[in-house]
Parts: C-alpha cells; structure tokens; sequence
C-alpha cells in the first residue's frame, strides 16, 4: 500500500472540515498526517527532508500550501487542495507561477477553477452530503438556525428577517479564531424565541437542533468549502448566504435557497420555503450522486500523478543510463584516438 503525506490546517483538528477527503484516502493509501500551526504565530516550520526519508508516493497539501521557492525543494509529485477563503486575494501572478511549477490542484470551488481554467493538472469537484429523506408534511413555521461564527452578527440577522413571523431561532455562539461576537439583547431573545447554545456541542445534539430547523443563516461571508452549511442543506434548512463564492455555488437564488447582497442587505420573503426545500431536496440528491462519481475521480486523478511520477522517474534514470553509456562510449573512442595518435608520433 502506497503511503501519502498529508498537510492539514491545524484549526482542522478541532473543526474536523478535512475528515470526509481522509476517508476517501484511507480507502486506498496509508496516510501520514501532518499539521501546520503557523497561522497561529508558530514560524518554525516544517522539515521538508521528512517527506523523502518516509518513502512517500505524494505530498498533499490542504489548504496551507508552503512559499513557492519551498516547494521547489520538494522532490515528490504534490497535490494541493486549496480553499476559496485562503485564496480569494492572491494575485494573478501567483497562479501564473504556480502553473509553471506543475503543481496537482484539486478545487473544491469553481472560482478557483476559474483561475485555473487553461491548467492541466486539475481536478474540479464539488462536495455533497446525502440528503434526509423529504418530508412533505414536515414543519412549516420559520425556525432558524443561526451559528455566530463572529464574522456575520445578529444585526444582519434581524435585518433578512424583517417583520415576518419567526416561530424560533436556534443562536450558537462559537467563535473563529481572532474573532468575537455581540448577543442579542432580551428583547430580541424573547421577540424571536432565541435559544442561546455555546461553543461546541455533541454531534447528536448538533444534528437533533439542525434538523428541526427549516432556515440556516449562513455564518461566514466566503467558504474554503462550507461544511456547516452543507450539511443544513442535507439536512432540508433552506440556506440564506451572502452571494459570494463558495454558497452562490451551491445555492441558486429563490430555488433551493437564497442569496443576497451584504452592502445592501434587506428582509428575504420566507414565504415560499416548503417550495424552496422541496427543490432543494431534489437538486441535493442529483448533487449527491454526482459528489459519489467524483470521489472516484479523487482517487484515480492521485494515482494517475503518482504514476506518471513514477513513469517520469523511470524515464529519467534510463536517459541518464544511456548518457551514462553514451559518455562512456565517447570517452573510449576518444582515448583510443588519443593512443593511435601517439603511436604515429612515436613511429
């Protein structure tokens, strides 16, 4: 069994968005987990010389991606999986760059795609889970879930809400790093039924609370993938997001959730919802069998770098082989002309 070193982010240890890609891996390879904590002030850095001396097939990077003259060091094929939120600023002459250095790109967005459109090594793939069974008669009043990540507030909130009657609205508070949140008042808690959970609870009870829910704000302006609001689409939660990368690439406005402008950010008519998780239902099974399709394509596109990894390798130590053979050959003739030269002097 071949063995791959994996990158992680490691926020991930904690937020677990990397698990379900480790899954499709395990399946195949043995995996070898590393994690990069610079993001939170620690600039030691990685021994690179780790990757060669564990005989590694590839290095796949998630999200972190090292400065591009490091990776240069690299001698192993790499594969990095970038997210849209890590990206989104880089400049137009850092993909220039990188498609000269033939880095391996699986892309969970289509932007990123979008920047890559000309690039040869990559794989585009969107990311679903299997949707609940529909349920017709399900619950019509607006119950909301809401997870106070400290970058979208409960301001914004109460302004997509409007006047419209809210049955209740679930509030998490569990901040990103380098984040903080504000609560809403007890006016606002008792105006719409406010359950205020904190920080991080059982996946049981996460699961029980979501799927009660029929709407699911959308935490953060831009995603790496968006896990959280995945899942309350799997779950049947209609999403209202900010249109920005990656939601407005899951969601089509007023069909299976909406979006709206966060300069202009005004009350969303929640009226049609069971039509709107109706269609989302069906959009989230279509989806969902793609997403199987694509995770074989994850697989065969790692092997196909590793073996043509492999290929080149081979095709290297051959042509050094006949150069070698090659050189020898020369260096013969050579001396032997040298030697019949210097025989007719002597003669």
């Amino acid at each position: 069994m071949k063995k791959i070193a994996f990158v992680d982010h490691s926020h991930h240890k904690k937020t677990k968005s990397s698990l379900f890609f480790k899954k499709i891996l395990e399946k195949r390879y043995k995996v070898d987990y590393y994690w990069d904590d610079s993001w939170s002030g620690n600039t030691k850095g990685f021994d690179f010389n780790i990757f060669q001396n564990n005989n590694y097939a590839i290095v796949i990077f998630w999200q972190v991606f090292p400065e591009l003259e490091t990776v240069q060091k690299i001698k192993l094929p790499i594969i990095w999986v970038p997210m849209y939120d890590s990206v989104c600023m880089m400049p137009k002459e850092f993909w220039e760059r990188l498609a000269k250095m033939h880095i391996n790109i699986i892309s969970f967005s289509k932007k990123i795609s979008e920047y890559l459109r000309d690039y040869e090594g990559l794989l585009s793939v969107q990311y679903y889970l299997k949707p609940v069974k529909y349920r017709a008669g399900v619950d019509k009043r607006v119950n909301i879930f809401f997870w106070d990540r400290g970058d979208i507030n409960f301001n914004v909130v109460k302004k997509i809400v409007g006047k419209q009657k809210v049955n209740k609205i679930v509030y998490k508070y569990d901040c990103d790093p380098g984040k903080s949140n504000r609560l809403p008042s007890k006016e606002y808690m008792k105006k719409y039924g406010i359950s205020l959970m904190k920080g991080r609870f059982s996946r049981r009870v996460y699961v029980n609370l979501l799927s009660k829910c029929s709407v699911f704000i959308q935490p953060r302006m831009v995603e790496g993938i968006g896990l959280a609001f995945i899942e309350a689409m799997a779950y049947g939660a209609a999403v209202i997001s900010p249109d920005f990368p990656t939601m407005n690439e899951y969601i089509r406005d007023g069909y299976n959730g909406f979006l709206y402008n966060p300069m202009k950010i005004k009350e969303i008519d929640l009226g049609n919802l069971a039509e709107i998780r109706k269609n989302l239902w069906m959009s989230n099974n279509e989806s969902y069998r793609e997403w199987l399709e694509n995770t074989k394509k994850i697989q065969v596109f790692i092997t196909k770098v590793i073996d043509e990894n492999k290929r080149n390798y081979k095709y290297k130590l051959e042509l050094n082989k006949r150069v070698s053979e090659y050189i020898k050959k020369y260096l013969l003739i050579f001396k032997l002309k040298i030697y019949y030269i210097i025989l007719r002097i002597v003669n």
